[in-house]
């Protein structure tokens, strides 16, 4: 990954198509580039000013490298600052799983059919003072 760009429409578009789900209401969004193509994106929603927020995202290859885990846990817990932060993914999406618990989620749960096609979703979550991507947080 070479860099991140703040767009909130074209990180919506590539969430939206990617995990087939509709995104509705306020947003905000990153794209992860490689040069000129993107590689990935995400989107924050469900956001209470200095309290809680959900991301939602893809990556190519569900590749999730720890400079992209750091530039969202910067994002989440020093600009948005936040206390936590929440991620949903598929049940049968065991690579975001195992790249959420690498990175310091924890599991909270499931969500019964939440995906279109009746998919449950798994809940993780990770608070601000379990985070350890980056420094100087309490």
């Amino acid at each position: 990954m070479r860099s991140v760009i703040q767009d909130d429409k074209w990180a919506k578009a590539i969430v939206e198509e990617a995990c087939h789900i509709q995104i509705q209401g306020n947003y905000s969004g990153l794209v992860f580039v490689d040069g000129a193509r993107p590689i990935g994106a995400g989107v924050f929603t469900n956001y209470w000013p200095n309290w809680s927020v959900e991301y939602t995202a893809t990556l190519t290859d569900g590749i999730v490298g720890m400079k992209i885990a750091r530039v969202v846990a910067d994002y989440v817990f020093r600009t948005m600052n936040c206390h936590r932060c929440t991620a949903i993914t598929r049940y049968d999406n065991m690579k975001a799983q195992v790249a959420l618990r690498k990175i310091g989620f924890i599991s909270e749960g499931i969500m019964r059919e939440h995906f279109p096609g009746k998919i449950d979703g798994v809940v993780y979550g990770l608070l601000r003072s379990e985070q350890r991507l980056i420094r100087g947080l309490e």
